[in-house]
C-alpha cells in the first residue's frame, strides 16, 4: 500500500493510517511524505518503507488539509500525486485528496464525513449543507457515487456505502467514532 498521508498540521494521521494498514496483515506499507513525517511513522512501525516505488493500492489525503491542494492543477503538479495518478491501482481518497474523486482512472473509494462531502459537492456545482447530508446520508452518498463514478463511504453516526445504484446503510454506531483520528484508522484499514 502506498500512503500519502499526514502533514505538519496533522502528523498523527501519518502514524494512524500506516499503523492501521499494517495491522490488517498488509504485506508492505510504502509511506510517502513531503512534510518530513517519516521519522514518526518509522518510530511506530519500523517495517514501513519510506522510499518511492511500485504499489498495488493507494491511500491519500488523510491528515492533509483540504485547502492545501484544493486546486486540481496543483494536486497534479505535486510529486506524490503525480505518482498516484501514474500507478493506476485501486485508491482510497480521504480528507485533503477528496478533490481527486472522479478525476482518476483507477477504481476509487472516498471516505468523507458530511462536511467534507458538502465541500466536494459544492466544488462540483451541487450546493448542499452538511446538515442536509446528515439528515439523508443514503441519498447524498448515492448521488455522489453516481456524479463522481466512485464508491462512497460516508462516515457519520450512520455509515453509508454507495456504489452505482446500490446503497448499504449500517446501523447507528457509537459516538466514539467521532473521536479525532478514527477516520484515519478507518482509511488505513480499508
Amino acid at each position: 500500500l502506498g500512503l500519502i498521508t499526514g502533514s505538519a498540521q496533522y502528523p498523527g494521521a501519518a502514524v494512524l493510517t500506516t499503523s492501521a494498514s499494517l495491522a490488517t496483515g498488509l504485506g508492505m506499507a510504502r509511506f510517502h511524505s513531503s512534510s518530513g513525517l517519516a521519522h514518526l511513522v518509522l518510530h511506530d512501525a519500523p517495517e514501513t518503507v519510506v522510499q518511492p516505488g511500485p504499489v498495488t493500492g493507494w491511500l491519500a489525503g488523510s491528515g492533509i488539509h483540504h485547502k492545501k491542494y484544493s486546486d486540481f492543477t496543483t494536486y497534479l503538479r505535486h510529486r506524490w500525486f503525480l505518482l498516484l495518478k501514474r500507478q493506476s491501482v485501486p485508491t482510497v481518497l480521504d480528507a485533503g485528496a477528496l478533490y481527486l474523486a472522479g478525476k482518476l482512472h483507477q477504481p476509487t473509494l472516498i471516505t468523507p464525513h458530511a462536511g467534507e462531502l458538502a465541500r466536494l459537492l459544492s466544488s462540483r456545482g451541487v450546493n448542499v449543507s452538511s446538515e442536509a447530508i446528515e439528515a439523508d446520508p443514503a441519498t447524498w452518498a448515492l448521488k455522489t457515487a453516481q456524479l463522481c463514478n466512485v464508491t462512497v463511504l460516508l462516515k457519520g453516526s450512520r455509515t453509508v456505502v454507495a456504489h452505482g445504484d446500490r446503497v448499504i446503510s449500517l446501523p447507528i454506531a457509537t459516538p466514539w467514532l467521532a473521536t479525532a483520528g478514527t477516520g484515519d484508522v478507518l482509511a488505513g484499514i480499508i
